[in-house]
């Protein structure tokens, strides 16, 4: 049964429709992957499932282990966290003024008990040890790729079921980007189900379980990683041929 179904969405920013009826089911444990040009809606649909951006139509059901599906849509993005749905955000939006660890308390803000809050912090620092390096060191003062790993720790310490990941490579060296997408691996290999929007559709599709082809707002393919990966007219669009 699926995790996370999404049904008929639409989303308008004013009388521009950026999301237009798109429906997909995201499995307990996988990894799922939207690829589109920019401008498709990608990062829109992930910051309307995360709360930040309202809906205008649809069903946001979230399927939990002998409950009846709830349905989040127009949910507060608070409420949405507290179901387990969390957001890395495009370009990473650190608080540059507040040091690694108080962005990490900021994402565990929803935990109720402090050896909750500990226990995920160490968790970070085992995915990402340079942090615990620059605990004290202010957010804006790291490098990109710092950055980065910061705000998915962040995102990590409000125990996800489902973590979303909005273009995590952008502005990163390749060499960067390669350890974060095994630490992807790794993070899904602990439990955690991932939904990844990201313009290195190679890369994204090589560890994806399934993956969904987002043009003018609509899903028009869909498929496993691999066979994506291995579509022509895909490759063509998103993989350079």
């Amino acid at each position: 049964m699926a995790l996370l179904e999404v049904k008929d969405l639409h989303v308008s920013y004013g009388a521009i429709k950026a999301v237009r009826g798109v429906s997909f089911s995201v499995e307990k444990g996988e990894i799922i992957t939207i690829i589109g040009a920019n401008g498709a809606g990608k990062s829109t649909i992930l910051n309307t499932l995360a709360g930040v951006v309202k809906p205008a139509s649809g069903e946001i059901l979230l399927h939990k282990d002998g409950h009846e599906p709830e349905n989040v849509f127009g949910a507060p993005s608070h409420r949405i966290v507290k179901k387990g749905i969390v957001l890395s955000p495009e370009g990473r939006q650190v608080f540059p003024r507040m040091t690694v660890r108080e962005n990490l308390q900021l994402g565990s803000y929803v935990l109720g008990k402090d050896e909750d809050r500990e226990k995920n912090m160490e968790w970070a620092f085992s995915l990402f040890p340079i942090l615990k390096a620059r605990l004290n060191q202010l957010g804006g003062t790291l490098s990109g790729g710092e950055q980065q790993m910061l705000a998915i720790a962040r995102a990590l310490q409000a125990n996800p079921e489902i973590l979303m990941l909005d273009e995590p490579s952008l502005g990163l060296a390749p060499i960067v980007v390669r350890d974060i997408f095994e630490l992807f691996k790794e993070i899904n290999k602990s439990g955690v189900t991932i939904l990844l929007v990201e313009q290195n559709a190679r890369m994204a599709l090589g560890i994806s379980d399934r993956g969904y082809v987002l043009e003018n707002g609509k899903i028009v393919m869909t498929g496993t990683g691999k066979q994506l990966a291995d579509d022509e007219k895909v490759r063509a669009a998103y993989l350079g041929g």
